[in-house]
């Protein structure tokens, strides 16, 4: 019997639709079917069926969901909902086959939302064959069909980072700084392990960054995940700028993709820097409505839409200046390193000065808190996507060095045992 010789996959279509990575799911899931043999699996068999599952589908293609639920798959109890999206809702369920403590996240998909549901499915399979265990990015452990509705059986994890940026408001600063440092390398490492399988998350954003629980079912050490991959693509894919055109949440949205001027792995940065400049500002950083006001925030935050050469200290000279250009730009402050203490700035130095503090009042306000996460962050926020920090280099930014060298958040560690009870 001769083998197909192996050729590496390079775009989301050519993902594999059978085999399982679960095998400790394998006696009821249907994961083992294949996508194909799954979509035909919707409300069961038969017509009867199809009635049936209809009967507990919602007017807008979400699931009723509460305890008059059977065991879901014959396995997986109904406890309660955990928070519910554009796509689906995720419930919290008790894993029958392994005991009164075994607690696990359910995703059910709206029946309207089957194909991003199974594009899900098929990239977190993929990952977890192919990428490191330690990657910090959701667990999938089976999916099965439940009245036409899609359902991924996922890790049980906590609450997201925008829960996180409200009870971190209270700490010192030192203490938000070290633990933004964590939350930076970890979202940093889930992004460069996309971007090496060519794989754009597209949903960048607070409420897709999850922390993980402790024995207890509560946030333990600061520990966080990616979660929701329904709206990623692959970079190599042929339709790439049509499927993405609306990608991302307009709030965390880059300038390139509101522009409709390619797409690709820099968006993925873009949202990440302003989910970071978030998390310690403790206020929406582009609160936006419309793409016309998102534009009209970022000039305001980040200043003119233009390429701002930098200024050797000294020079007479001011860069110039000009918000007439149409076409997206890179915005550079001018590089002042001004040393204060003890001697008086020059008249050309001030001028410089003030023309820095008008020009990017974001900067300005983070330097106040840190200053390498200050240039970190407007790395991140970098008009320009050729020019926007990589996940690889964001990783060597001084901010990360506390760090300490080579350090990995999450490195192969054992498998924790699942939470005691439910919260």
């Amino acid at each position: 019997m001769a083998f197909a010789p192996y050729r590496p996959q390079r775009t989301l279509e050519q993902l594999p639709g059978g085999g399982s990575a679960c095998a400790s799911f394998n006696p009821v899931l249907i994961l083992t079917l294949g996508s194909g043999q799954l979509e035909t699996r919707l409300g069961g068999k038969g017509d009867k069926g199809r009635e049936r599952g209809a009967t507990q589908t919602l007017p807008d293609g979400r699931l009723y969901l509460g305890v008059h639920l059977p065991l879901l798959a014959q396995r997986f109890q109904f406890l309660r909902l955990l928070g519910s999206g554009s796509a689906g809702q995720v419930i919290l369920a008790l894993d029958t086959f392994r005991g009164p403590q075994a607690y696990v996240a359910i995703k059910v998909l709206q029946r309207q939302c089957l194909a991003a549901g199974l594009k899900e499915m098929q990239v977190l399979r993929y990952f977890t064959s192919q990428a490191p265990r330690w990657a910090p990015i959701v667990d999938i452990r089976g999916a099965f069909m439940h009245a036409g509705h899609l359902c991924l059986v996922l890790e049980r994890l906590g609450p997201s980072l925008l829960d996180y940026t409200v009870s971190s408001a209270g700490l010192p600063l030192p203490q938000q700084l070290l633990q933004l440092r964590k939350i930076a390398h970890q979202l940093l490492v889930a992004l460069r392990s996309l971007h090496e399988r060519h794989i754009v998350h597209a949903d960048m954003k607070p409420e897709n960054c999850l922390l993980e629980v402790d024995a207890a079912g509560r946030p333990g050490s600061v520990r966080v995940k990616l979660v929701d991959l329904g709206s990623c693509f692959s970079v190599t894919a042929m339709d790439t700028l049509h499927a993405t055109i609306d990608a991302q949440t307009l709030p965390y949205r880059a300038p390139e993709v509101v522009m409709r001027s390619g797409c690709g792995a820099p968006m993925d940065l873009w949202s990440l820097g302003a989910i970071l400049a978030e998390l310690i500002l403790h206020r929406p950083l582009f609160p936006a409505h419309t793409p016309k006001q998102l534009l009209q925030q970022v000039a305001a935050s980040l200043g003119p839409r233009n390429v701002v050469p930098a200024v050797p200290l000294g020079s007479a000279r001011l860069p110039a200046v000009s918000i007439a250009q149409p076409q997206l730009g890179v915005f550079r402050t001018a590089a002042l390193r001004l040393k204060t203490s003890g001697r008086r700035l020059q008249p050309t130095q001030q001028l410089l000065l003030s023309w820095q503090q008008a020009a990017c009042p974001l900067q300005l306000e983070l330097a106040r808190l840190d200053q390498d996460l200050a240039r970190l962050v407007m790395g991140l926020l970098d008009q320009n996507p050729s020019t926007r920090l990589t996940a690889e280099e964001a990783l060597r930014h001084p901010f990360l060095a506390p760090l300490g060298t080579g350090r990995c958040l999450g490195t192969a560690r054992q498998a924790q045992p699942h939470p005691a009870t439910p919260t």
